[in-house]
């Protein structure tokens, strides 16, 4: 399927993480023209209901608007790395029927086309079935999707009943290694074959599985600007650098243009790409989200 006014095929989706920038100003810039879905990282938890941290709220009808505007569907995503817990502790078999009427206020008062579930590791626990259960029963009807954010390494905490009912999988196929380990290549092209392997082994069609790419890389070592790092600054200070970089007393691991266009020629055989996370991408030719978008 080729999705309207574009001309890749299949699903690019995006998230824009509420701590990187204004959202008035990404509303403008963002590469709609690149995006079938854009994921809002992350609503939180605010009293009964749900808001936007670092003072995005506000802007949201901005983004919305420029994204509808554009053909792209946008959604909120819920946890994350750092926020699963959170969730996690209101899907309690108490708690879980006003979470998901909070979330079906949510999505209807923004204008927002769905939710992405990011929630990881052990927050995926007993009661997890039963929440997107609920929460597909609720949303569905509305026309609203429902996806999920997941790897490999906790996807055996998730029934294929479960899988089944998503519109569609992220698959996260990065962060093997990170700042905290020991260095290593993080998000490899054979890392993405079994990691798409695993979820089409648990069920999932492959029309319905977005395989994730990184948009950063990850840092060791003395002199390292940041880590994670963007790739726009990795691929500033080293142009044409392969993905796994030693220089100094420094090694950085990320994806690389070459990488990236193998993998979104995979993805092809599959529903498409999702990229974490938009703000680290680097502008013009040198986009990671262009060759994803030239090669779908």
């Amino acid at each position: 399927m080729i999705d309207a006014g574009r001309t890749f095929q299949g699903k690019i989706v995006g998230y824009l993480p509420t701590w990187a920038g204004g959202f008035n100003t990404w509303a403008r810039d963002l590469p709609w023209i690149r995006l079938s879905h854009l994921n809002i990282a992350f609503a939180t938890p605010s009293g009964a209901t749900f808001m936007l941290p670092d003072g995005q709220d506000p802007y949201l009808d901005a983004v919305v608007a420029g994204g509808h505007g554009a053909g792209v569907k946008i959604l909120v995503s819920l946890g994350g790395a750092t926020g699963s817990v959170a969730i996690a502790n209101l899907y309690t078999p108490a708690n879980v029927d006003t979470l998901v009427a909070n979330i079906s206020t949510y999505l209807t008062t923004k204008n927002l086309d769905g939710v992405d579930v990011d929630v990881e590791g052990g927050s995926v626990n007993a009661n997890y079935a039963a929440f997107i259960d609920k929460l597909v029963a609720k949303l569905r009807p509305q026309g609203k999707l429902v996806t999920a954010a997941l790897a490999m390494w906790f996807g055996n905490n998730i029934t294929n009943a479960t899988y089944a009912q998503f519109d569609f999988i992220n698959a996260m196929a990065y962060d093997h290694c990170t700042e905290k380990t020991a260095p290593c290549e993080h998000s490899t092209y054979d890392a993405a074959v079994q990691e798409l392997a695993y979820f089409s082994g648990r069920g999932v069609a492959s029309g319905k599985l977005v395989l994730g790419v990184p948009l950063y890389g990850y840092c060791w070592g003395t002199g390292c600007p940041a880590s994670p790092v963007a790739y726009g600054q990795i691929a500033a200070q080293y142009p044409g650098a392969g993905d796994y970089i030693q220089s100094g007393g420094l090694t950085i691991s990320y994806n690389g243009p070459a990488t990236v266009l193998r993998k979104a020629q995979l993805a092809k055989g599959y529903a498409g790409v999702m990229a974490w996370q938009l703000t680290q991408d680097a502008a013009g030719d040198k986009s990671l989200l262009k060759i994803i978008a030239d090669t779908l």
